[in-house]
């Protein structure tokens, strides 16, 4: 519940003043009144605490953002953290401006169940003596306390139908593989909010899209709320998973940074959905990726530094064993019918383990039409027409079979 109060003071001239994520509102040279008093403020402020936040491996084990902050930043977390669970605002005491939006940022990153939370907020202060000074921040909430209980209930309700399918002793691996296959295929993708949010339209329907409310409950999402649910269900089943920001193309865009047997590596649950392009399949090119790879199509825009990912073994067609190391028609017979046994048996993806390689199988399958002599070996297997794929970042062919 906000409460306005209005008073006169001297000296000093509060002010409330609206801001989003990476915006501060506010006309540079403005002169306010050293008389006025005008505070917003909610009853339930946090202060923050001048002390060492405790390095709670328990609670911020999996927050991959928090332990990338100092003793001072972890402070302003752990403040943020206990306002939003209330519903309530922070005091600037101790804390300026872009440290509470890096950190705000951080948190929101890390908090994917938060979905309650905009990403704006606005803010209190004042101006002395030519000097802006804030007093609070309050985060935009958009439901109530007792909307968010009701709304909790039917998130966790779905995402527990698919964490109880999740056998008992499955590994690290085969959980990241099951998220990411559920996500990719549970939600269609939202295009319409795509659109709005290009033409700079953000709105009720644009915030639950982005969001977790909006994948498991209308069960369609942009890339955000892909990436949040995918992040939400890692750190249900104990696996630490960043969210990322960037961009792809030039558009804005998020992903999922995972750690699997100490290395970390990227994933894409929006990008492994190709449903839009009528194949009804799921693409594995974007499951464990190294830096490198990513970099065909993503660039990174993080508010706090990620590790260089250089590990390729938790990669699905490294650990698969999917990946050519020659032309020769007998190796790529063994590999296709290898794929086609893992996806069903009616489609093939392999990846090649150099450009050079890639470049030359292309033009033997495809062009000369090698990929038929290939099929005919795999036992089985008795096609007269394909559709395929390949994407050049990741050197990977995918065949569809016609059969």
């Amino acid at each position: 519940m906000k409460k306005t109060n209005t008073g006169v003071f001297a000296l000093r001239a509060f002010v409330a003043v609206a801001v989003a994520v990476h915006i501060l509102a506010a006309a540079a040279g403005c002169n306010y009144p050293d008389e006025i008093l005008l505070q917003e403020f909610r009853t339930d402020t946090v202060a923050v605490s001048g002390k060492t936040a405790p390095l709670d491996a328990e609670e911020f084990g999996l927050r991959y953002g928090y332990w990338r902050l100092d003793e001072s930043e972890r402070a302003v977390y752990c403040a943020v953290k206990k306002a939003v669970f209330s519903f309530g605002s922070v005091s600037a005491d101790g804390c300026d401006y872009d440290t509470f939006k890096k950190v705000f940022v951080v948190f929101c990153a890390d908090y994917p169940e938060c979905f309650w939370v905009t990403g704006d907020w606005s803010v209190s202060g004042y101006i002395s003596g030519g000097v802006r000074k804030y007093t609070m921040y309050s985060p935009s909430y958009r439901y109530t306390k007792e909307q968010v209980g009701e709304i909790e209930g039917q998130i966790n309700a779905a995402a527990d139908e698919f964490l109880d399918c999740i056998p008992a002793g499955a590994s690290d691996y085969d959980k990241v593989l099951a998220v990411y296959r559920f996500v990719a295929s549970y939600a269609k993708y939202d295009t319409e909010t795509a659109r709005k949010l290009g033409e700079g339209q953000v709105d009720s329907s644009t915030d639950r899209s982005c969001s977790i409310d909006g994948f498991f409950l209308d069960r369609q999402a942009v890339c955000s709320g892909f990436s949040k649910a995918t992040q939400l269900l890692l750190h249900r089943l104990g696996i630490e998973c960043a969210y990322v920001t960037g961009k792809s193309d030039g558009v804005g865009h998020s992903w999922n940074m995972v750690k699997l047997d100490g290395d970390y590596y990227f994933i894409d649950t929006t990008w492994a959905n190709t449903r839009s392009e009528g194949t009804e399949h799921i693409t594995y090119d974007f499951f464990c990726l190294t830096s490198e790879e990513l970099a065909f199509g993503h660039t990174i825009d993080a508010e706090i530094e990620l590790p260089q990912c250089n590990a390729t073994k938790m990669n699905y067609y490294v650990y698969n064993g999917l990946v050519a190391a020659s032309c020769e028609e007998g190796e790529l017979a063994e590999l296709f019918g290898k794929a086609l046994e893992l996806e069903g048996g009616s489609v093939a993806a392999i990846k090649f383990a150099s450009p050079e390689l890639f470049d030359e199988a292309y033009t033997m399958l495809f062009e000369n039409g090698g990929i038929f002599r290939v099929l005919k070996i795999i036992e089985g297997v008795n096609c007269r027409s394909i559709k395929f794929s390949y994407d050049t970042g990741r050197l990977t062919v995918t065949v569809y079979l016609d059969v």
